[in-house]
């Protein structure tokens, strides 16, 4: 036990990659387990509509999940390096980062916004 929190304490960033790779992981499996099961019905248009919607509410949870733990990496990898503990992210890379989640994000929240409205407006 000992080993294992000298090692902690010495190299920090190893461990917390571990959990962000494995927090990933699970990201990735929420795409592909969208992706996978609901792309064959987008070609032969076999199901209902209704049923794609959870096919897309994984995907988007899972490409969401993969990107915010990449802005959460950088990020905790620049504010650590401030700290004098590991290597500093490139400052563009970290801000393209930032730029593109805020764009993908809003993006998001507004074809989320107008497909709301279109489908609770009465005919």
């Amino acid at each position: 036990m000992d080993a294992l929190l000298n090692g902690f304490f010495a190299d920090p960033m190893y461990y917390i990659g571990l959990c962000v790779a494995f927090v990933a992981a699970i990201a990735f499996l929420t795409f592909l387990r969208g992706f996978l099961s609901g792309a064959p019905h987008l070609f032969t248009i076999s199901t209902h509509a209704g049923h794609l919607k959870l096919y897309r509410f994984r995907v988007i949870w899972g490409v969401t999940g993969l990107f915010g733990l990449l802005l959460a990496w950088e990020t905790l990898r620049w504010l650590l390096a401030q700290l004098g503990i590991g290597t500093s992210p490139d400052p563009g890379t970290l801000g393209a980062v930032w730029i593109a989640y805020l764009v993908v994000g809003a993006i998001l929240w507004i074809m989320f916004a107008i497909k709301k409205g279109v489908t609770e407006s009465e005919h």
